[in-house]
């Protein structure tokens, strides 16, 4: 199974960019992490979710790091 969508990113700027995904599930018997990091006006932060192999949600977390890189801060994501 692969889930596909699309995300309107910047709507309230007046300009839109439409971003295609997908996500397939991992091996059987195996998970998955997906994570991500940004950095807005000075202030770090990233999340992540871990899924079971039939694609069930284990645990989501979101961390606000304040000051970093955004290297920095998609590896503390992890």
């Amino acid at each position: 199974m692969i889930a596909v969508g699309r995300v309107l990113l910047r709507p309230s700027l007046g300009c839109a960019e439409l971003w295609q995904f997908s996500w397939s599930k991992p091996a059987l018997h195996s998970f998955k992490l997906n994570s991500n990091a940004s950095v807005s006006n000075g202030c770090a932060s990233g999340g992540g979710v871990l899924r079971e192999h039939d694609g069930h949600l284990v645990f989501a977390y979101y961390k606000e790091f304040g000051e970093m890189n955004v290297l920095s801060v998609k590896a503390a994501a992890l």
